[in-house]
């Protein structure tokens, strides 16, 4: 393994449905990036890719700074009925299948309709719905479940579609399972005048909790739901549209708010997409001065286009605005790309504690999500990760953050930001938080890539309590470019840090040049058939980040070797 001086390396970085407006919402424009190290940047509202904080720059608007709890969304016209749609239909609200709460399926268009029907009202094209229902009384309940709950759209135009649309004005419970859509074909036709920026796009279940005077209940839960697209043009003139297999939103004030999107499934065969799209197996997120319980786990996306699009998630689950405690889980997802975006997540569980009120213990854990990106795929820019949890709360008593478990395996693309297993934040000022990034696996067997690449990655950010970065593992296989990479097997910053047991495995493969290796206490290399003694397995470039002083070797024999010297 030799070691050549080249140059400097760069410092590791620590550390990101009608259609769009009705009820006050706007769009945060030139929203900044933050990264651990304060690098930012700024893009415009529209055709520009993303920064790291826009999903909930946009999300957190709904709560601070142009609305408040309460104020949107006003009670809504239903949409007219009509479960078999074969010519346009002119209507302010859309079409839907049913608007009594009954599992119902509609169809749109025909096979090789193109753009018909159009659904629309004067100028503006209006969403399609399998089964729509809004509550207006007090802690009221919507429950629709059943398989019989669908939209199937083989054409036409239209500015969001949902298998179900569930919605309460006045706090209460939601609870949507089974509600899938399929999009044989179609185009997606921009209405920026109708419904909030989230309810823009395609989703199997949607579940909308909203505050009133008096509610006491904020629970929303869609689960086992799919959206299914085979083809279709979504780019939106290159506006933000959300795609999920289920979203459950709560915004309902000084009360527990439960969120959950768990077990939904988002499969895009095909199409065109906004480079602003983003893409989720399932998303639960609420703002509230309440406390929060939200869970995105278990859901899949699978994504193969030749777009670019902004987000792709498994599983995302988000809270902001909070006074209580926060409890956010997004486990168990599963991202299978062959394609291109700004970003990826397998899980991702975000929260910020805003008030300056003392609350409890909090936690925030990614664990045991799996991203697959298969070879043959583009290029992402940003920093994207397997796992990744994020909880900040300044008066938060204890928070506990986890990124364990996590997988990903890359056989191509071009990765121009920094890759990571299993990612983990932790931030209180007046109290103890405690970071931990363990188990996580990366396996690297093709593609190219420019930037930093963690197995595990751990932040105390106030540095006042523990970061772990303990037994994560980089497999090397192939004949991937990781020239411009430097490799950290785990990487913990707190006043108190654990780099343990993390290791890099080159498997079988010779040829290998990377920038720099840290963080490892052990790399093993398992020689492939036919070495020689002019082979070199892995070469290192720079001598200047490389530490291998607590670093064990081994090397496991092929069992072919006629030379009695190797290099590895």
């Amino acid at each position: 393994m030799p070691l050549s001086h080249r140059r400097k390396p760069r410092p590791p970085q620590c550390g990101r449905a009608a259609c769009g407006g009705r009820g006050a919402m706007t769009d945060a424009s030139n929203p900044q990036t933050e990264r651990s190290h304060h690098h930012e940047a700024t893009v415009s509202a529209r055709g520009s890719p993303p920064p790291r904080t826009l999903v909930p720059k946009i999300l957190a608007a709904l709560a601070a700074g142009v609305v408040t709890l309460g104020a949107l969304p006003a009670a809504h016209a239903d949409p007219t009925v009509n479960s078999n749609v074969t010519s346009d239909v002119s209507h302010a609200e859309g079409v839907a299948g049913s608007t009594s709460g009954a599992a119902s399926t509609i169809t749109v268009g025909t096979e090789g309709g193109g753009t018909a029907p159009k659904i629309f009202y004067s100028s503006k094209y209006t969403p399609i719905f399998g089964t729509w229902r809004q509550g207006t009384t007090v802690d009221g309940t919507i429950t629709v479940t059943g398989d019989g709950t669908a939209s199937n759209i083989y054409s036409g135009s239209f500015c969001a579609a949902f298998a179900t649309h569930a919605k309460l004005t006045k706090g209460g419970n939601i609870t949507i399972d089974r509600a899938n859509i399929t999009i044989a074909d179609g185009t997606f036709k921009l209405n920026t005048s109708m419904g909030m920026i989230i309810e823009r796009g395609v989703m199997g279940g949607f579940a909308f909790v909203n505050s009133a005077p008096g509610a006491t209940k904020a629970n929303a839960k869609v689960t086992k739901s799919e959206v299914l697209i085979k083809k279709g043009d979504f780019t939106a003139e290159n506006n933000r549209i959300f795609i999920a297999g289920g979203m459950a939103y709560t915004r309902v004030a000084d009360v527990l708010n439960q969120v959950n999107a768990s077990s939904n499934k988002l499969t895009i065969e095909a199409g065109s997409f906004s480079n602003l799209a983003s893409l989720y197996g399932g998303i639960a997120t609420t703002f509230t001065n309440g406390s929060v319980e939200g869970t995105a786990s278990n859901n899949h996306l699978n994504f193969t286009s030749d777009s670019t699009v902004g987000d792709l998630a498994g599983g995302y689950t988000f809270a902001s605005g909070t006074v209580g405690t926060l409890k956010l889980e997004a486990n168990g997802n599963h991202l299978t790309a062959k394609g291109a975006a700004y970003r990826f997540y397998g899980g991702y569980a975000m929260g910020q504690q805003s008030s300056p009120t003392p609350a409890g213990t909090s936690a925030a854990t990614a664990n045991d999500n799996v991203v697959t990106i298969e070879a043959g795929s583009g290029t992402f820019s940003d920093e994207s990760m397997a796992g990744y949890s994020d909880l900040q709360g300044p008066k938060l008593t204890t928070v506990t953050t986890e990124a364990n478990g996590n997988t990903l395996n890359i056989s191509g693309g071009t990765f121009n930001g920094a890759i990571f297993g299993g990612k983990t934040v932790a931030s209180t000022s007046d109290g103890s938080a405690t970071a931990t990034a363990k188990d996580n696996k990366l396996n690297i067997s093709g593609g190219t890539y420019q930037s930093d690449i963690y197995a595990g990655y751990a932040l105390d950010k106030d540095n006042k309590g523990t970061a772990t970065a303990k037994d994560n593992t980089i497999v090397i296989a192939g004949s991937p470019d990781l020239s411009a990479a430097r490799l950290y097997g785990g990487y913990a910053a707190g006043q108190t840090r654990d780099v343990s047991g993390n290791a890099l495995d080159i498997h079988e493969t010779k040829g290998i040049s990377v920038e720099s290796i840290a963080g490892f206490q052990k790399i093993d290399f398992w020689l492939p058939a036919g070495m020689t003694k002019d082979d070199t397995m892995l070469s290192v470039t720079s001598t200047d980040a490389t530490d291998l002083s607590a670093t064990a070797i081994t090397a496991h024999l092929h069992g072919d070797e006629t030379e009695t010297r190797l290099r590895l």
